[in-house]
């Protein structure tokens, strides 16, 4: 199993405002793991994923793959970073969640904001992104 840790959350202001109980919370969560079946497993990506590639960052090669899953109005999209070092599985992910917005491989950032003006959403799927990646950027192992 992952330890997770929180890095930073983004929740809505006032979710008795909005129209629906969840509309939307984004974070980003730093993940490790040590059991081999996972660290084995650990850059293969989910069986739905796009956006499949490999990205440096700070010199660290990662696998990274987005996902997203869809069920009675409840959205979850993921932005995936792995790699292995010492034999220690590590993940970064971004994590989109809500209800009722559009999300997936085909979301264009002018969808996402008409989304957030139909649904009255605090902010959109892109904001969330725009936010949460460029704490990516400070990512590093320390020796």
């Amino acid at each position: 199993n992952f330890t997770v840790i929180k890095l930073l959350q983004m929740k809505t202001p006032d979710p008795d405002r909005y129209n629906s109980s969840v509309p939307i919370e984004g974070a980003i969560q730093f993940t490790v793991a040590t059991s081999s079946d996972i660290v084995s497993s650990c850059l293969e990506p989910e069986a739905t994923a796009y956006n499949i590639s490999s990205e440096t960052i700070n010199g660290i090669k990662f696998a990274r793959y987005d996902y997203y899953k869809v069920g009675l109005g409840n959205r979850l999209s993921e932005q995936v970073f792995s790699t292995i070092l010492n034999n220690i599985c590590y993940r970064v992910e971004i994590i989109i969640s809500g209800y009722g917005f559009d999300i997936g491989p085909e979301l264009t950032r002018e969808k996402a904001e008409e989304d957030r003006v139909q649904y009255e959403l605090p902010f959109s799927v892109y904001d969330v992104i725009d936010k949460l990646t460029p704490i990516l950027s400070t990512f590093r192992f320390l020796e």
